[in-house]
């Protein structure tokens, strides 16, 4: 059942934008909340910032989750991920990142607790930078169109699921 106040489909911007490449999330849902007006009333868009497991009470009764963050894999720089299932609770960033703690301990908390939403995904950028400085780098920049498709199509499909 969803909470009275909680929508849904949460798309959730996480990182540290002090921290260049850290912060590609927060630049994805800002970008993807000003075409919000194209989706459903359906879903909430949300920075997260660094607050990590902070995040659980948002998290909660909700059909389906979107992270957006930079994510580090050891590929080329400026690569688009989109992570699914048993990757995002694997998953273990190669950066040191300024979170609090990332979107894996978040989700693993969520199912000690009973509350994992029953779809979550991860959209992110590998980072070129990842170091004190506002403003993300050249090949990370050059891949937010991409990444922004993806997040896109992402929402359509979730959307659909739900309706």
């Amino acid at each position: 059942m969803i909470g009275l106040n909680n929508k849904p489909i949460l798309v959730l911007g996480i990182g540290n934008p002090l921290l260049s490449d850290d912060g590609v999330g927060l630049q994805l849902l800002e970008n993807i909340s000003k075409k919000s007006n194209q989706f459903s009333d359906k879903i909430e868009f949300m920075d997260g910032g660094t607050q990590g497991i902070a995040l659980l009470g948002r998290i909660a009764d909700r059909k389906a989750i979107l992270f957006l963050d930079a994510v580090a894999r050891g590929e080329a720089p400026g690569t688009v991920h989109e992570l699914t299932g048993d990757e995002i609770l694997n998953y273990k960033s190669e950066n040191n990142s300024a979170h609090e703690s990332g979107v894996p301990a978040i989700l693993q908390t969520a199912m000690l607790t009973g509350d994992l939403p029953e779809k979550v995904f991860v959209i992110g950028i590998e980072p070129d930078e990842l170091k004190t400085y506002i403003g993300l780098s050249k090949k990370v920049t050059q891949s937010l169109d991409d990444a922004e498709k993806k997040v896109v199509s992402r929402l359509n499909m979730l959307l659909e699921s739900i309706e």
